[in-house]
Order: structure tokens, then C-alpha cells, then sequence
């Protein structure tokens, strides 16, 4: 019993000592384990980029604490902006990570590369110096450029400005330009050149063209479909296809050999100037926006407006227009059809018209009495007899000259500025409430006396080609030109006259004349009167000088 007790004592003090051992040994088993776990642990190092370029690989493992690098590559035309991630560092186009510890990304950004404008080799060095005189160091930042009359010839360089929006070479000596690699272009005057042909096909993006005053004889402008505005006169063009321009608001195409145009797909067209070209006819029908419509100087010989109600300013001066109807336009402010056949009109509805001008055609007749907004007023050379403006006391300007008036009543037109009624047959006329003009022209008339005391305003009078034997001027002291060729003046004082430059007294009678005080002058006819001798002492800036051959003449300027 007490052996069998002794031997059990010993094994439990043995597995004791035992289980004491092992502990000691398994501290030293974990720390193995661990060491073991991290040099065999392995991570995942991803990469991202934008669309300018790549990051290879795209993708990598590495085992803890080791480096990994990536190369980085840009797309042409751009460059490495900026690259984090992992703790890593870029040299060149390398990015080296520090020692991965965990997973990890490498993300990188790529900015267009910049060009210096220096460096671009521009042909024409009157471009490359308004290039540099834009301030700007880089090619992508010149966005606008405007390098108008600066004697450029050549636009050789102007390819690579490929961030240019805004173009502006206007009054040079353009004979050709290449833009085919400016598609960013919206806006491209090149007006007041010597290009015979231009290639915009590829400037889709072009909202506004000008090309006016060049020697064009065709142009393509069918795939610009978003111009709004396209400024194409002063050029050789027959013909112009504008059926895929929708959008445009303002066309100009005036002084071309246009024959004919189809404006049926502009809709939008608010402004159409197409004068001095060789149009027999054109239809307006769809183009109900028009607010501008400009036609004078073609062959037209008759037009339908009546769709345009629209229109504010109309002028159709210089056709063949036998009649024109009006009555619907309503809105008009403006309405020119001067050089026409037109023997009667009817403007009875064109109540918001400040300016009409009728001039040269075949009226007998013409009713303004409506039109009470009325400001300038042109009737020359038509066949009026009478003439009632009572209603239009808002004019400034009244220019019935070249007619068959007797007489004219201006009492209630205070407000005239310029008043023209020569080659007509007044005897007689008032401009004593006239206060405010400062142009009369009744030359070539049959007055006998005429008032101009009341004008003070007046800086030009002209009574040539009358019956006149005396007048006074001696309040008329802002005169500058005076005519009165051809009358039967005996005597005249212009001693207040001290602004007059011009002085024509032709085919008088006088006997002596006094211009002493007139040192202003540079223009004086007195030829064909019976003078005997002048002194022209003080009026030493004649340079304008008609006298008789027989008159003695004192003075520097004496013939």
C-alpha cells in the first residue's frame, strides 16, 4: 500500500515538472508561429486612373513589407499631374510604394500638356507678335484672339492654337486660311480680306462666320449647323445653299451676283440683308421672325410682306416695285422704298413710322396724316403738287425737294431740323416758327423775299436760282455756307457772318461787297456781278476763289 502510494506521488510530481517544461516551451512556439504568419502574409496593391492615361500593371501582390512600382503612362497631348497612394513616391514617369503593410491603391491624375506659344514657329511675324502680345504663356489657355488690321499675310502657325474659341483676323491680307484644326471654334470674323476660298467643314462647333468683303465665289456652309449669324457680303457668291442652317437669326449676303435663294428652312431669321444683288424675285412666306429685312439695290418687282408682321424696318428702295401692300405691317418704325415705279401708297395703318422715304417715284398724292410719329420724311423727285405735314409735328426732317409744289404749310412742324424744298415753284413760304432748323435748301424756286431772322440755328442756307433782291442774314450768326448764286441782290451784309466758309453770290448785281470780316472763309464765287475791285486782305484761307477776270483784287489770295 504505502509503495503503490509513493509511486503515484512521483508520477503526479513528474507531470507536474512536466506540464512546468512545456509551459516555458510553448512561449517560445507562439512567437515562432507569428514570425512565420508575416513574412508569408501576402496583400493586393490596385491601381486607378482618369481617361488620360495608364497605370501598369493595373494591378499587383506583394508579401508584407516589400515595394512594388508601377509605370505610369499619358495619352499624346497630356502629361502626369498627380499620383498618391501607398505611401509611395514618383520619380520620372516610376512610382515606387513604401513597404506594403496592408492593401493599398495607386491612383493617378493626367492634365493636359502645356505648349509654350513660343514655341509654335508662326510664318507671319505681325501674328506671332499680336500671339505674344495676348499676355498668355501657354497654347491652351489663348482661347480668344483678336489680331484685326495688323497687315497679316499668312496664318501659317495658327493650326496648333487648337483651344482658340474666338478668331478674329478682320481687315487684313488674308489670301488663304487653314482651320481645319480648330474644331473649339464658335466665333470667326475674317472680313476685309483677299480669300477667294475657305474650308469650314470641319468647325462644326461655329455659331457666328464673318467673311464679308472678300473675293468668294462659293462657300459650303452645310455642315454649320448651329450658326446663328453668317456675314457673307461684299463677295462674287451666285449662289448659296443655307437649307441646313435652321438656326440662323441674321443672314448677310448683300453686293453678291445672287439671282435667287431659297429661305424657306430659316425660320429663325430675324435680320436678312441681301441688297445690291440681281434678285428678280423672293419669298419671305416662312420667314414670319423677320424684324430687319433689307432688299434694296435688286430687280424686284413685286413682294409679299404680308407674313412678316414682324417687320420694324423695311427697305426695298432701288426695284421695279409697282405697288407694295403694308397694311398688316403694323409694327414697322422704318420703311424705305425710294426709286420704284410707285404712283400711289397707303401707309394709313404704319402708325409707329418715325422714318419714311418715298423718294423717286411717280406719287401725285401721299397721305401722312396717321402717321403722327413721323421724324425724317423723304418725298423727292415724285409729282406732288400739295403736301399736308400739319399732323406730323414730330419732324425733324422734311425733304419734298424736286416736286411741283406752289406752297407748304410748316407753321405747326417746330421741331424741323432740315428742311429741303428745292426745285419746286414756291413763291412764297414761312419758317418764322421754324426756330430749331439748321439746314434750309429752297434753292431753284421763284421766291421774291424770304425771313430768316427768327433762324438762328442755321448753319446752312441755300436760296440759289431765285428772284430775290435782298435779304438778311445779320442774325444768322452760326451760318457756315451760304448760296445765293443767281438772284438779283444788289447789296448783301455779312459782316455778322464771322463762321462762314462758304460764300457763293454768282450771277448778282452787286457793286461791292465787304468780306473783311469773313476771315473763315475758304470758298467765295462772285463771278457775273459788277464789282470793280474787292479786298481780300484779311481772308488769307481762300483757297476757292471765282471772281471776274477784270476785278481788281487786293490780297495774298488774289489771282
Amino acid at each position: 500500500m504505502c509503495c503503490t502510494s509513493k509511486s503515484k506521488l512521483l508520477i503526479i510530481f513528474s507531470f507536474i515538472f512536466l506540464l512546468a517544461g512545456c509551459g516555458g516551451g510553448s512561449d517560445g512556439g507562439d512567437s515562432d508561429k507569428k514570425t512565420i504568419t508575416n513574412e508569408t502574409k501576402e496583400y493586393t496593391v490596385t491601381t486607378q486612373s482618369d481617361n488620360n492615361g495608364s497605370i501598369t500593371p493595373p494591378s499587383v501582390t506583394v508579401k508584407h513589407g516589400a515595394t512594388t512600382t508601377f509605370t505610369l503612362e499619358a495619352k499624346t497631348g497630356f502629361e502626369i499631374d498627380k499620383v498618391s497612394g501607398c505611401n509611395g513616391e514618383l520619380s520620372g514617369n516610376s512610382y515606387t510604394t513604401a513597404p506594403v503593410t496592408s492593401a493599398c491603391s495607386v491612383e493617378a491624375e493626367f492634365k493636359a500638356k502645356k505648349t509654350k506659344l513660343t514655341s509654335i514657329n508662326f510664318e507671319d511675324d505681325n501674328l506671332k507678335q499680336c500671339v505674344l502680345d495676348t499676355g498668355l504663356k501657354y497654347v491652351e489657355y489663348l482661347t480668344v484672339l483678336t489680331c484685326s488690321d495688323k497687315s497679316i499675310k499668312s496664318t501659317v502657325g495658327i493650326e496648333q492654337l487648337t483651344a482658340l474659341t474666338k478668331l478674329h483676323l478682320s481687315d487684313n491680307q488674308l489670301t488663304s486660311i487653314d482651320i481645319s484644326n480648330n474644331t473649339a471654334l464658335t466665333s470667326l470674323h475674317l472680313g476685309e480680306n483677299k480669300l477667294t476660298s475657305i474650308d469650314i467643314s470641319k468647325n462644326t462647333a461655329l455659331t457666328s462666320l464673318n467673311l464679308r468683303n472678300n473675293q468668294l465665289t462659293s462657300i459650303d456652309v452645310s455642315n454649320n449647323t448651329v450658326l446663328t449669324e453668317l456675314y457673307l457680303g461684299d463677295n462674287q457668291l451666285t449662289n448659296i445653299d443655307v437649307s441646313n442652317n435652321s438656326e440662323l437669326t441674321t443672314l448677310w449676303l448683300f453686293d453678291n451676283e445672287l439671282t435667287d435663294i431659297n429661305l424657306s428652312n430659316n425660320t429663325a431669321l430675324s435680320e436678312l440683308w441681301l441688297s445690291d444683288t440681281q434678285l428678280t424675285n423672293i419669298d419671305v412666306s416662312n420667314n414670319s421672325e423677320l424684324t430687319n429685312l433689307w432688299l434694296f439695290g435688286n430687280e424686284l418687282t413685286s413682294i409679299d410682306v404680308s407674313k412678316n408682321t414682324a417687320l420694324t424696318s423695311l427697305d426695298l428702295g432701288d426695284n421695279q416695285l409697282t405697288s407694295i401692300d403694308v397694311s398688316i405691317n403694323t409694327a414697322l418704325t422704318r420703311l424705305s422704298l425710294y426709286t420704284n415705279q410707285l404712283t400711289s401708297i397707303d401707309v394709313s395703318n404704319n402708325t409707329a413710322l418715325t422714318y419714311l422715304n418715298l423718294g423717286d417715284n411717280q406719287l401725285t398724292d401721299i397721305d401722312v396724316s396717321n402717321n403722327t410719329a413721323l421724324t425724317s420724311l423723304g418725298l423727292s423727285r415724285n409729282q406732288l403738287t400739295s403736301i399736308d405735314v400739319s399732323n406730323n409735328t414730330a419732324l425733324s426732317v422734311l425733304w419734298p425737294h424736286n416736286n411741283k409744289l406752289t406752297s407748304i404749310d410748316v407753321f405747326n412742324n417746330t421741331a424741323l431740323t432740315s428742311l429741303n424744298l428745292r426745285n419746286n415753284q414756291l413763291t412764297s413760304i414761312d419758317v418764322s416758327h421754324n426756330t430749331e432748323l439748321t439746314y434750309l435748301y429752297l434753292d431753284d424756286n421763284q421766291l421774291t423775299s424770304i425771313d430768316v431772322s427768327h433762324n438762328t440755328e442755321l448753319t446752312s442756307l441755300d436760296l440759289e436760282d431765285n428772284q430775290l433782291t435782298s435779304i438778311d442774314v445779320s442774325n444768322n450768326t452760326a451760318l457756315t455756307y451760304l448760296d445765293l448764286d443767281f438772284n438779283q441782290l444788289t447789296s448783301i451784309d455779312v459782316s455778322n457772318n464771322t463762321a462762314l466758309t462758304e460764300l457763293y453770290l454768282e450771277d448778282n448785281q452787286l457793286t461791292s461787297i465787304d468780306v473783311s470780316n469773313n476771315t473763315a472763309l475758304t470758298s467765295l464765287w462772285l463771278f457775273n456781278n459788277q464789282l470793280t475791285s474787292i479786298d481780300l486782305t484779311n481772308n488769307v484761307n481762300i483757297t476757292n476763289l471765282n471772281i471776274d477776270p477784270d476785278v481788281i483784287c487786293s490780297g495774298s489770295v488774289c489771282p
